[in-house]
């Protein structure tokens, strides 16, 4: 989790060279025609006080102060290894206000740090969202997954405001739930079991088909991978408790 009270290296690049620069900061609310546009807070949800905005102005400035003027201001995260065990995700939450309606936060995801594919383009929400999203749905999952935040006013003629807050990645595992030696599926290891083994063992395809809801790795007594002689004597043990 990356709730930005500390300097975790992202990268903030303003491609149009004006104002809306991404800040990490404890943010200055601002309002535009009513309603919030740059957050007085960080995620609530969240922890600490500080989040990533566009732009920082001064206490009882003007909302068009310092908010987004001009194309790609760019936040990108640091390198993600995503390449362990399990299912990666991701998970931000983010904030977007646009006064006219023609403008979006788009999110992007990498894994090259080269080609970017976009997950959202989001009209104005100008509350913190959570949002997730599974990463192999978009790229395949290695050491350098990176994802990045891109605001903009372009043309340049609105009040436009982004923020970016608790960001993490995380893993889906799904857990097991044959129970190792029980061949016949029905919750216990005994004696009822060991003609399915034995047909696991020689004859996988004639196990499946009479135990077609069962999983044939619960024959996998030795927890090589492999169902083969060498589990033997462990179904043995394990069927007489040794």
């Amino acid at each position: 989790m990356d709730n930005f009270e500390t300097d975790r290296g992202w990268i903030v690049v303003n491609s149009g060279g004006l104002s809306g620069n991404w800040t990490r900061v404890d943010p200055i609310g601002t309002t535009s025609g009513g309603q919030p546009a740059q957050p007085e807070d960080d995620n609530p949800a969240g922890t600490g006080t500080r989040c990533f905005v566009t732009g920082q102005g001064t206490i009882g400035g003007a909302p068009g102060q310092a908010d987004v003027d001009g194309p790609d201001n760019i936040l990108t995260s640091p390198p993600l290894d995503l390449s362990g065990a399990g299912d990666p995700q991701i998970e931000y939450y983010r904030w977007f206000f646009n006064d006219d309606g023609d403008d979006v936060l788009v999110v992007q995801v990498s894994n090259d740090n080269a080609n970017w594919t976009t997950v959202e383009s989001t009209l104005t929400n100008n509350s913190w969202v959570r949002r997730s999203f599974r990463v192999a749905d978009y790229l395949a999952p290695n050491t350098t997954v990176r994802i990045r935040f891109i605001a903009s006013d372009q043309p340049n003629n609105s009040v436009t405001e982004a923020g970016v807050d608790d960001v993490r990645a995380y893993y889906i595992r799904c857990e097991s739930t044959v129970l190792t030696g029980d061949l016949n599926c029905d919750g216990e290891v005994n004696n009822f079991d060991i003609d399915p083994f034995v047909l696991a063992l020689t004859d996988p395809d004639a196990y499946a088909a009479a135990f077609p809801d069962c999983d044939a790795s619960a024959a996998d007594i030795n927890d090589d991978g492999v169902v083969n002689n060498f589990d033997i004597d462990p179904f043995v043990a394990l069927l007489t408790g040794g």
